[in-house]
């Protein structure tokens, strides 16, 4: 698998992959879990509302679009795949689990041997459903995620058998880390297993105010996460990224926008936005503050082709 991304249509080679989307959303699932109610997949709808925006996308270089819902919040797997062969844009999906009060039963019920196992079959064998049953589409992505006022017990527990799974596999961790005490104490337990830092992605760390800890991330190895382009004004992100690179991230930065391109319960999905204005919007703006092609070149293909990669 070494030099290897795992796409829901299957395995590709690392040196394939070009532009490349490190955090969006094709169909989730956010309502409350002890109240949701079940909804069937409204799969005429939401083809019809993603295909232009994902052909839009891949017109504009796009290669890849990682999808990092993950189960227990609206993961969709044949969806997805779905998506990915009639648009032309390959998807990476993920496996593991989200944060309270957003979490299954299994989070709380299965044991740090029966969460790694999990983890480990949908990485190889194949994803299961909202209902339960196995698929044929693997993940390639162990999607975590920390609540904001720390890193709550459940959420340690299902990091230490992401690392496991990690470890076994060679899949990647990404994590949704909106506050410094929450992603270091990602970073600490990352450290005492021994995983190398380098497979961990800091997501959303735009959102830490203090930009003194997303060097800190860099420094103990892990990738730095730049992920609500387009979702506001574009300055704050341009200034944001020219901060980074001139604190020597280019090689640890990622970029990417948490587009929902379908959210359940919002009529017709509630999206009005593009997967593809990272490259058609953004990037001309970073052009345009003197960034070069190369760093470009480096944070939207070599980087994501780096963590992506099965280790």
């Amino acid at each position: 698998m070494r030099g290897q991304i795992r796409t829901v249509t299957g395995d590709m080679p690392a040196d394939q992959l070009g532009l490349t989307l490190m955090h969006e959303h094709l169909y989730t699932d956010l309502r409350p879990i002890r109240t949701r109610e079940e909804v069937a997949v409204p799969l005429a709808e939401v083809l019809a509302a993603e295909l232009p925006l994902l052909a839009e996308s891949r017109e504009a270089g796009i290669t890849l679009l990682v999808e990092c819902t993950p189960p227990g919040i609206g993961r969709t797997p044949l969806l997805y795949r779905q998506l990915s062969e009639a648009s032309g844009v390959r998807v990476v999906a993920a496996t593991g689990l989200y944060k309270e009060p957003l979490l299954p039963a299994i989070a709380y019920d299965w044991s740090h041997s029966q969460l790694v196992d999990w983890m480990v079959g949908e990485i190889e064998e194949g994803m299961e459903g909202e209902d339960g049953e196995r698929s044929t589409v693997r993940a390639g992505l162990v999607k975590l995620a920390s609540s904001d006022q720390g890193l709550q017990e459940v959420e340690a527990k299902t990091l230490r058998a992401a690392i496991e799974a990690a470890k076994a596999t060679g899949a990647p961790i990404a994590s949704h880390s909106t506050r410094a005490h929450s992603a270091l104490a990602q970073l600490d337990i990352l450290a005492a297993s021994g995983l190398d830092p380098g497979r961990f992605v800091v997501v959303h760390s735009h959102a830490e105010p203090d930009f003194a800890n997303h060097l800190e991330y860099a420094r103990r190895g892990a990738w730095v996460e730049y992920d609500a382009i387009g979702g506001g004004p574009d300055d704050a992100f341009v200034e944001l990224t020219l901060r980074a690179l001139d604190a020597g991230l280019v090689g640890q930065l990622l970029l990417s926008q948490d587009v929902c391109g379908w959210l359940v319960g919002y009529p017709n999905g509630g999206n009005d936005r593009r997967f593809a204005y990272l490259v058609t919007d953004f990037v001309p703006k970073l052009r345009a503050v003197g960034v070069s092609d190369a760093d470009l070149h480096t944070i939207l293909v070599e980087n994501p082709r780096r963590i992506l990669s099965f280790a």
